[in-house]
């Protein structure tokens, strides 16, 4: 088995008493030299689509002895893939549930923060982030989603999301006040923070 990202597989072939050899395939993709027992087999987009290529070997016999053949299955297993989704803001004192990430061909998924907040569950694709005081004073925070791969696919596939924390504004009006009816107009004073 090899990974979809690994560009070509050595072949391991083994012959006796065959007079030449053969390498077939199953699939559509490519040997570098069909005819020596080590060749280099260039898995197809079709081959890592199936999933998987069966590579016969096959040799001549001497005179008139038959040819003789035995293959072997090439597992091509996908690379994950992962996207944490589009950078997003909230307000604080808010959590961020997290619903546009995604991810395929994965065996674990684990989501991590350069803040200090927490995550619902770090190992659910869609989890939720309740930022600390800290991440709130910082203003933002980066989620970083791993996506570890399957069988012979041993490489991970991350993605960031950039989550700005936004203070709440703060909004004064002022202090009740009074003015004379034949005033023509009254200056206000109101105030804001954050707004």
């Amino acid at each position: 088995a090899i990974c979809s990202t690994t560009a070509t597989y050595t072949l391991s072939g083994d012959s006796l008493h065959a007079t030449s050899v053969l390498w077939t395939t199953s699939g559509t993709g490519d040997f570098n030299d069909d005819e020596i027992l080590a060749a280099e087999y260039t898995p197809s987009a079709a081959d890592i689509a199936d999933g998987q290529v069966q590579l016969t070997l096959t040799g001549q016999g001497h005179g008139t002895c038959d040819e003789s053949s035995d293959f072997m299955v090439l597992t091509l297993w996908q690379a994950p893939s992962a996207s944490a989704g589009a950078d997003t803001a909230i307000c604080a004192g808010d959590q961020f549930v997290i619903t546009a990430a995604t991810a395929s061909d994965y065996n674990t998924i684990a989501w991590t923060t350069t803040g200090t907040g927490e995550f619902d569950n770090a190992n659910a694709l869609n989890p939720t982030y309740t930022p600390s005081a800290a991440d709130t004073v910082a203003g933002s925070v980066t989620l970083t989603l791993t996506a570890t791969g399957n069988g012979a696919c041993s490489t991970a596939a991350t993605d960031d999301v950039v989550l700005t924390i936004a203070p709440e504004p703060i909004i004064s009006a002022g202090a009740d006040d009074a003015i004379c009816s034949t005033t023509a107009t009254y200056t206000l004073s109101g105030d804001s923070l954050h707004a």
